[in-house]
């Protein structure tokens, strides 16, 4: 084929062959893969089932730095379960929830754990609890009509080396105040020799900061970490309870109901009278139903199974209130006793708090 024949073939070709069939020299873009998103109306529920798994390994890792580090609060909450927050950074509360506002409404004791993405190792903070106080210790200031509590955080920055801080605050008047505590202070005095002088003084105390909290006075991180901790609290006791539990010990986070089928869907499988899969637990809609040529309408209830075991875990759904008294209801306050022996009749101590509360949540 001559130079100027092949040319006008190419012409012709490109000439009959539609633009839309030309071949481009572009490559193709790659689809970008759908972006899992998190309606922002959850309220501390847990939206994916991928997310949770992840943290109960973490926390069922965790719950020993706990016995280690706080052994009075390690009795109660690995009998009840610390509630898994689904926050995925600290933030600083502003507002007391409504709950709190009232004074004989204010729950009397609570703990989230934070096991975040990846298992962050410069994220310290594992458990945050708070638990109201009838009777402060003698070396902590009182304040008159004042609703006292106690905050405690457990840290671990080098591996099984955990370690607890706490704090005492007051709420009074609808403000969160940090309370003083007596302290011992060395004061040296030069004389004809050197004499070391114990004094007792009242003293705010240092509150760890954190980065959300760099810039803040130890009033505003008290402040900020028991209104972190009663938000998150009040939020992940918001929904559905989930009650997870391996060997003796226990957690907690919530869901939305109607996301249970997608949450426990590969649940072991619970046979029916005719050897279908147990429904998991549901809420049924008010519907209408015909029968015998009558028509009714049945009222919104709830059905399914409410105990069953997954990925290894025993699990126990409740919904507060309904099944069980609600935790956010327990108001009562706890007394500080350096001996159980010391303890007035009809007081009980956080071991056996724990196994009655277990039993509750347990119907």
């Amino acid at each position: 084929m001559t130079l100027w024949a092949r040319k006008l073939w190419l012409l012709l070709v490109s000439w009959v062959v539609p633009a839309s069939k030309t071949v481009s020299a572009e490559p193709r873009r790659q689809r970008q893969p759908r972006r899992r998103e998190i309606p922002n109306d959850l309220d501390g529920k847990w939206y994916f089932r991928k997310d949770i798994l992840d943290r109960l390994d973490q926390y069922f890792n965790y719950i020993g730095l706990m016995k280690k580090a706080d052994p009075e609060s390690y009795v109660l909450y690995s009998r009840i379960g610390a509630s898994i927050t689904a926050a995925q950074k600290l933030y600083i509360g502003k507002d007391l929830p409504p709950r709190w506002n009232v004074t004989h409404a204010r729950p009397g004791f609570g703990a989230l754990a934070f096991m975040f993405a990846n298992d962050d190792k410069d994220f310290g903070l594992k458990f945050l609890s708070f638990r109201k106080m009838t009777a402060l210790p003698p070396k902590v200031q009182r304040l008159v009509g004042a609703d006292n509590y106690q905050v405690v955080m457990i840290y671990e920055f080098s591996p099984g080396k955990p370690f607890a801080l706490s704090f005492y605050v007051a709420i009074i008047s609808g403000e969160v105040t940090l309370l003083k505590e007596r302290v011992i202070v060395q004061q040296a005095r030069r004389n004809s020799h050197l004499t070391i002088i114990l004094r007792r003084e009242w003293k705010i105390p240092e509150i760890p900061a954190g980065a959300e909290y760099e810039g803040l006075t130890d009033l505003e991180r008290a402040r900020g970490i028991f209104m972190l901790a009663i938000d998150s609290y009040e939020n992940a006791n918001s929904g559905l309870r989930v009650d997870v539990a391996r060997g003796r010990r226990h957690a907690a986070f919530n869901v939305d109901l109607l996301r249970t089928p997608y949450f426990f869907k590969d649940r072991a499988f619970v046979p029916t009278t005719d050897g279908r899969r147990l429904r998991i637990f549901h809420i049924v809609r008010t519907h209408k139903r015909r029968a015998r040529g009558k028509e009714s309408y049945v009222r919104s209830h709830f059905r399914g199974t409410r105990r069953f075991d997954w990925n290894g875990y025993r699990v126990n759904v409740s919904m507060p209130g309904y099944h069980h008294a609600d935790m956010m209801q327990a108001t009562m306050g706890a007394h500080s006793f350096e001996d159980e022996a010391a303890m007035p009749r009809g007081w009980i101590a956080n071991g056996e708090l724990g196994k009655r509360l277990e039993k509750i949540l347990a119907t």
